[in-house]
């Protein structure tokens, strides 16, 4: 295999398996790397994903969800400071 099939090939086996997630900054240049070759379009990713991520490859913050809740965990990228944001989810009812 040439090394831009390796790299599609890579992405698209890495999508396969998205529950691990991905970093974005490697996964931005690793598509700007494929962009004019023949493999772009092998890496299982739609070109508006492929917008999305190189729009948010230099987001630092994590958003993760449960049942009840969505926390946003944020790092500054100048001096480091962590802090999280926590939203709790509301409860409809049907009447």
């Amino acid at each position: 295999m040439t090394e831009d099939a390796k790299k599609a090939y890579r992405i698209a086996h890495n999508k396969i398996n998205a529950d691990s997630g991905f970093d974005l900054d490697k996964l931005g240049k690793e598509f700007n790397s494929l962009e004019d070759t023949d493999f772009f379009g092998d890496t299982g990713f739609s070109t508006g994903e492929i917008s999305d991520i190189w729009d948010k490859k230099d987001d630092t913050s994590t958003i993760t969800e449960s049942d009840n809740k969505t926390v946003i965990e944020h790092v500054c990228p100048e001096c480091g400071h962590q802090w999280e944001q926590e939203f709790n989810k509301s409860s409809k009812s049907n009447k």
